[in-house]
């Protein structure tokens, strides 16, 4: 039997957001794809055709911006799962950055996740339930000063989801987030080439089997934690990095 549900991908025109709309558009889901860039979400799209999915619809918006966010959460008929998986956060340390730095972030990855999840929560309220999933990332745990933006909007992330998980199973909804290690997308690609050979495979020799996570496996478990068998799962943050966390 096909998903039914509509799910909504914030970051939806690729790498990890894009796997995660391709997992769901394969149980026949009908996808709501956000993004900046409409032609990568047009591309996007069609991937989610081919891949099975009831209908893919593109709402090109900046997460960033509440109007334009909102315009977008207004078009779907209902939203049943939103996954929020936008953000692309510079890797600077302090002294690196700059105010305007700080304040991209802020309004990219974490103000645009709890507007959508606050927009998408009233909506979901009303019409029985629904699951959020936040795609945040291992630097909120571990943090690094090298990537001190990453690790500061990560870390107020992840304290949203479990503080919002607590409360919103009152309204049968569901709050809950993953934090991907090292994951195999364009962007990782451009770190091997900017990082050089030798250097690129000590890096991949020191983590867990050898290897980054790849886009699918942050996709499965999305898929898995928006489904009727994680029912009982809100407030929780999986780490998916394979254990590098807990590594020296």
């Amino acid at each position: 039997m096909n998903d039914t549900r509509h799910v909504v991908v914030t970051g939806a025109s690729g790498g990890i957001g894009g796997a995660i709309a391709e997992r769901f558009a394969a149980a026949g889901c009908t996808l709501h794809l956000l993004g900046r860039d409409q032609a990568r979400l047009a591309q996007a799209a069609e991937a989610c055709r081919a891949a099975g999915a009831a209908a893919a619809h593109t709402h090109c918006c900046d997460v960033g911006d509440p109007d334009s966010l909102a315009a977008a959460l207004a078009a779907p008929p209902r939203v049943d799962v939103l996954v929020n998986a936008a953000g692309n956060i510079p890797r600077l340390s302090l002294q690196d950055s700059e105010p305007a730095h700080w304040r991209g972030v802020w309004a990219d990855k974490v103000l645009g996740a709890i507007e959508a999840t606050r927009v998408a929560c009233e909506r979901m309220r009303a019409d029985g339930g629904g699951v959020v999933v936040n795609i945040i990332g291992t630097a909120g745990v571990k943090p690094n000063p090298k990537t001190i933006l990453t690790t500061t909007a990560n870390a107020a992330l992840i304290a949203f989801t479990e503080a919002l998980g607590a409360q919103a199973v009152d309204w049968n909804v569901r709050v809950v987030g993953i934090n991907p290690g090292l994951t195999q997308t364009a962007r990782t690609a451009g770190l091997a080439s900017g990082t050089g050979g030798d250097a690129y495979a000590a890096l991949l020799k020191n983590l867990p089997f050898q290897r980054m996570a790849t886009a699918g496996e942050v996709a499965d478990c999305t898929w898995f934690l928006a489904s009727p068998q994680a029912g009982y799962i809100s407030g929780t943050v999986i780490d998916l990095d394979g254990g590098a966390r807990w590594r020296v």
